[in-house]
């Protein structure tokens, strides 16, 4: 089930998600809104947080990409001392010999420009993923609201029905009990109960998938 933006920015000035015992928020009746739940997903998904960490990271880099590298020292010291036959001895006189090195890389200004602009350019493809998964997520938890608002008013319409239909089917047993009806009747009627509980639970199965669905998405934690 699709729905435009428009579609569902008039449907949140309509009308509040209102959810039962197995609301994704608490084990008693709660009003979820496009707008709180769109809120609760730029700050509580994984995948936005994961995303605005990599953001921060490339924007980090930037800075490092204009400061100097840092120097190398490598330190080397000898184990055995060939003049006097001894080991690991690193003071003193008849030390062994030691070694120090030192390097330091220098960047040329042009370079330096240079890996500087590509941190830039890495910054701003990690805002603009952040941007078009933000899209991506909103529009998800717009679809999966809208479809289980609409899901769980189908479910009360067939809660409604079905117990006008099971009056029925009662009735039309008193009534085949008095031989006022034929048999194919009364079986008539509860083919249609039973294909009317089985959409019915068809319903409830499609609630739960989007259930679980916006927990994901909502980080939810109950």
């Amino acid at each position: 089930m699709k729905y435009c933006i428009k579609t569902v920015i008039a449907l949140q000035a309509l009308f509040c998600l209102t959810l039962g015992q197995s609301s994704l928020f608490a084990q008693v009746p709660q009003t979820l809104r496009l707008q709180e739940a769109e809120e609760r997903m730029a700050t509580a998904n994984l995948q936005v947080i994961a995303a605005k960490y990599g953001t921060e990271a490339s924007r980090g880099a930037i800075v490092q990409a204009g400061l100097m590298p840092n120097p190398n020292i490598a330190l080397e010291q000898s184990a055995f001392n060939a003049r006097t036959g001894e080991i690991f001895r690193f003071a003193g006189d008849d030390a062994s010999n030691t070694e120090v090195a030192l390097q330091q890389l220098i960047l040329t200004a042009g370079k330096r420009d240079a890996a500087i602009a590509l941190a830039i350019t890495t910054a701003e493809t990690s805002e603009l993923a952040v941007q078009e998964l933000l899209r991506g997520l909103h529009y998800a938890v717009r679809s999966n609201l809208v479809d289980l608002y609409f899901t769980r008013e189908a479910i009360a319409f067939y809660d409604s029905s079905l117990t006008g239909v099971r009056k029925t089917v009662q009735a039309a047993e008193r009534m085949y009990s008095q031989r006022t009806i034929l048999l194919s009747e009364v079986l008539r009627l509860k083919s249609l109960l039973f294909t009317l509980e089985n959409e019915r639970l068809g319903l409830v199965s499609t609630a739960d998938t989007l259930q679980g669905a916006l927990r994901l998405l909502l980080r939810d934690t109950i």
